[in-house]
């Protein structure tokens, strides 16, 4: 992360990050990599309020699973993303499965993202496991999503997200399914909450719903 590598129930105030973030995971099959301009990780009640990233966040290619964002990679248990904006382009490399989204490119367990904005360009990953040969969460392929690449578990986007950014979508080395939104990837779940959010129209629309898949 441009400001912290994993955060945890702690604030982060006013902040910034202008430098370029490059994060990679190339050697161990099934590993995790989490890259975010702001903070790699964010997780157990952990705030990122009035931050901003400016550089670019950018994952090289891995043998793993990518969670990349524009602000943090990851939120759980019950963070809190508010009044933040990402300017940098936001690019995963190839990788078994990832999430990748301008703001986060995974929102988990009650954690919320709140009047957030991307500006930056969305680049999906692209996505290099075999359905019958690997055991992985069945909702990860290539999710890309404006704000973020996938929501589940009684996540929260509000308050006026909005994105301004393009999509470009992942694509799958087998050529199945990638999931690809202005606002959002992939929504896991009835009980994820999407509400009063803008798909501006400086960026290029590619659902008109604002999710690939919900």
């Amino acid at each position: 992360g441009g400001l912290s590598g994993d955060s945890g129930d702690n604030i982060i105030l006013r902040s910034a990050n202008k430098g370029n973030v490059i994060g990679s995971q190339s050697t161990i099959d099934n590993g995790y990599t989490h890259i975010g301009g702001l903070t790699g990780k964010s997780q157990t009640s952990g705030t990122i309020e009035d931050c901003i990233n400016e550089g670019n966040v950018t994952a090289l290619d891995t043998k793993g699973t990518v969670y990349i964002g524009g602000l943090t990679s990851i939120s759980s248990n019950r963070c809190r993303l508010y009044a933040s904006v990402n300017k940098g382009d936001v690019m995963c490399g190839g990788a078994m499965t990832s999430a990748t989204g301008g703001v986060i490119g995974y929102i988990d367990s009650y954690s919320v993202i709140e009047s957030c904005i991307n500006e930056g360009a969305v680049i999906g990953g692209r996505c290099t496991y075999d359905y019958n040969a690997t055991t992985i969460p069945f909702y990860m392929t290539a999710c890309t999503g404006g704000i973020a690449g996938v929501i589940r578990s009684n996540g929260v986007i509000k308050g006026g997200c909005t994105n301004k950014g393009n999509i470009i979508p992942g694509s799958h080395q087998y050529g199945r399914t990638t999931y690809d939104g202005s606002l959002v990837g992939y929504s896991v779940h009835n009980t994820t909450t999407i509400c009063t959010c803008t798909k501006d129209e400086s960026g290029s629309t590619l659902n008109i719903l604002g999710g690939g898949y919900l």
